[in-house]
């Protein structure tokens, strides 16, 4: 129950920081969303990045696309992260 607490507040937080960014730039997102899950598939990461790309592809009318990178303890993620430039790409972490 704790993990979906954490969940629920994160998500909110996400979505918060979206809304505000939709409202500045009202262009974005001009095509797909990539959201980096550092994790393999069915660990909690994954879980709630794909929980979160359902919830953002009805909020944003653009299809969310979870990419799993299971390297590196998320090292790897974070630099394909980092050498994309399209902006159109995100990361999901979680912290305990």
């Amino acid at each position: 129950m704790k993990f979906l607490t954490l969940i629920a507040r994160r998500s909110i937080l996400v979505l918060g920081t979206l809304a505000a960014a939709t409202a500045q730039a009202q262009g974005w997102p001009e095509r797909p969303v990539k959201l980096l899950a550092p994790s393999a598939p069915g660990a909690p990461p994954d879980v709630y990045a794909r929980a979160l790309a359902d919830h953002l592809a009805k909020v944003l009318g653009q299809p969310v696309v979870v990419e799993n990178v299971p390297a590196g303890g998320g090292l790897i993620a974070a630099h394909q992260l980092q050498r994309t430039k399209d902006g159109h790409t995100l990361l999901v972490t979680l912290r305990a």
